[in-house]
């Protein structure tokens, strides 16, 4: 299967929205309210789309213009395109454009629990920091990771 896509930067157009709220609401462990998604700070935010047969993944990444660091809030690609190389060249683009804007290093929170996800981080380079404990609303444990670009 091929994996090459298109890279997007988004914006908070109503429709580029509801595409990322469905994959989001559809294919997300713990996918956010459509609520959440429109109280989201756009000025902040940044939106990238993986696109090859239509939305196959998104990243949503959070920074304050002048901050080398980013956020990574969310990371999502369709169950079928997993374990496909996908996911490291979508990264790869991705780190490529952040790098391009000038960010440094990035942090994010993952479930503990969610060993795929710990280990692709681990895979990129990501260092755990920290774990915190019941980060989530279910009591569930995160831990904190850093990645130097």
């Amino acid at each position: 299967m091929s994996t090459s896509g298109k890279l997007l930067g988004l914006n908070p157009r109503q429709d580029d929205l509801t595409k990322i709220f469905e994959l989001d609401h559809n294919h997300f462990p713990r996918p956010w309210t459509r609520a959440e998604w429109m109280s989201m700070d756009f000025a902040h935010s940044l939106i990238y789309a993986w696109q090859k047969n239509g939305l196959d993944g998104f990243a949503l990444f959070h920074r304050v213009d002048g901050d080398e660091t980013a956020h990574l809030l969310k990371i999502c690609v369709l169950p079928e395109l997993r374990g496909t190389g996908l996911v490291q060249q979508f990264w790869a683009e991705l780190v490529k454009n952040l790098k391009f804007l000038g960010v440094s290093s990035i942090y994010l929170e993952v479930e503990k629990t969610n060993s795929r996800a710990v280990k692709f981080y681990q895979k990129m380079g990501f260092l755990p920091l920290r774990e915190i404990k019941a980060y989530y609303s279910d009591g569930t444990a995160a831990l904190t990771m850093s990645l130097t670009l």
